[in-house]
C-alpha cells in the first residue's frame, strides 16, 4: 500500500502510528538500572495508560515531564501533523524549561562518536549478506548504506555536496597555498568562447609582480592575484 496516495484520515494516522511509532524493547534500550538493580527500558516503556495528559516530575529528575493521554503502553509520543507528513518515526517531547533545552543540546554537542571501522572490517562483515545475484551491486549498496548508518557520511552532508552547498561557514577565510615545487603547480586554463588558452598561475603572477610590490610576501600577494571569477584549473 502506497501511503502517499491515501487520503488524510484518522485511519491513515492509526496505520502510520502503529507501523512507525510502536516501541519494541531490545538490547539498545534494555539496561541495568543502578538504583533498582533491575534490567529496564531506559525510555520507560511500557508506559501506563492515562485518560488525561499532565505535567509530572519523575523520580530522580530535575525537570517536569509532559505525559500525554494514552491507551497503548508501547506508543511513542507523537504529533499528528508531523506523523502523517513525515511517515516515519518521531518522538515529540515538549520543552518544559530553558535549562532542559540547554542540557539536551550540550549533551549531544559533546557526545563523542565511536571510532569508525575500516573498509576491510565493514566489507568482511557484509560479505555473508551479499546476494548471489548481482553480487557487486549488492555489496556496493550495502556498503554505502552501512557508511550512512554509521554516520561516516551524514544525509545532510551528502545533500549539501550534491547541491554544491558549503558544509560550514566561518568568520575566517582559509587560503590554499601550493607549497610544492613550482614545476608541479597546477596550470590555469582560460576559456573564452570556443578558445582555451593557458593562463599564468598565482605563483607566476607573483614572480611578475610590479616593483612597487617587491617586498610583498607570497602569502599576502595570493588573495590579490586570485579574482572572484578565477579561471578553472587542472593539475599539471
Amino acid at each position: 500500500m502506497n501511503l502517499l496516495q491515501q487520503p488524510l484520515t484518522v485511519q491513515l494516522l492509526s496505520m502510520v502510528v502503529n507501523r512507525v511509532q510502536r516501541h519494541r524493547c531490545n538490547n539498545y534500550c534494555m539496561q541495568l538500572n543502578r538504583r533498582t538493580k533491575q534490567v529496564e527500558c531506559r525510555f520507560g516503556f511500557p508506559h501506563g495508560q492515562r485518560l488525561l495528559a499532565s505535567l509530572d516530575k519523575l523520580p530522580h529528575s530535575k525537570h517536569w515531564c509532559f505525559r500525554g493521554e494514552r491507551n497503548d503502553s508501547q506508543i511513542n509520543h507523537y504529533n499528528r501533523l508531523l506523523t502523517v507528513a513525515w511517515l516515519a518515526n518521531t518522538d515529540i517531547s515538549p520543552c518544559t524549561s530553558l535549562q532542559q533545552v540547554v542540557d539536551y543540546v550540550a549533551k549531544y554537542c559533546s557526545k563523542s562518536e565511536k571510532k569508525s571501522e575500516t573498509f576491510a572490517q565493514i566489507g568482511k562483515a557484509l560479505m555473508p549478506r551479499v546476494k548471489d545475484q548481482n553480487p557487486l551491486i549488492s555489496f556496493t549498496s550495502k556498503l554505502l548504506n552501512q557508511l550512512v548508518a554509521e554516520r561516516d557520511y551524514s544525509k545532510q552532508e551528502v545533500s549539501h555536496l550534491l547541491l554544491g552547498l558549503p558544509l560550514q561557514e566561518g568568520s575566517r577565510t582559509c587560503l590554499y597555498v601550493d607549497c610544492r615545487n613550482p614545476a608541479r603547480h597546477s596550470r590555469s586554463l582560460q576559456i573564452d568562447g570556443g578558445e582555451v588558452d593557458e593562463a599564468p598561475n598565482v605563483y607566476e603572477k607573483y614572480k611578475q609582480r610590479p616593483e612597487s610590490l617587491e617586498d610583498l610576501v607570497y602569502v599576502s600577494f595570493h588573495p590579490r592575484a586570485t579574482p572572484a571569477n578565477a579561471p578553472c584549473s587542472r593539475s599539471g
